[in-house]
């Protein structure tokens, strides 16, 4: 994701960015299978990818010619571990 801030920057000559830490990375599960007969057997397709789960803090640094004056915490954000969904061909089997 990219943000952009429009405005004056601050008179101080001081520069303003994000910095994100990733506290912790939660694995993602295992995907649920689900058996179809609208596939050839032993197809797979992925209807939804699993994801990675984060938690995250978030600060605001500060700067003036070139060094870091002040940090100041914004937040922790936590991103759900998403289970993904695979599809698995039975066509042939059933018949």
């Amino acid at each position: 994701m990219t943000v952009e801030i429009f405005g004056e920057p601050p008179a101080d000559g001081m520069e303003i960015d994000l910095d994100n830490q990733i506290i912790q990375e939660i694995s993602a599960p295992d995907p649920e299978i689900i058996y179809t007969d609208k596939l050839p057997a032993g197809t797979k397709s992925t209807k939804v990818r699993s994801r990675k789960g984060y938690e995250v803090t978030v600060y605001r640094r500060y700067w003036k010619d070139g060094e870091l004056v002040r940090s100041e915490f914004i937040s922790t954000d936590h991103f759900r571990a998403m289970r993904g969904v695979m599809l698995i061909g039975t066509d042939d089997i059933i018949k």
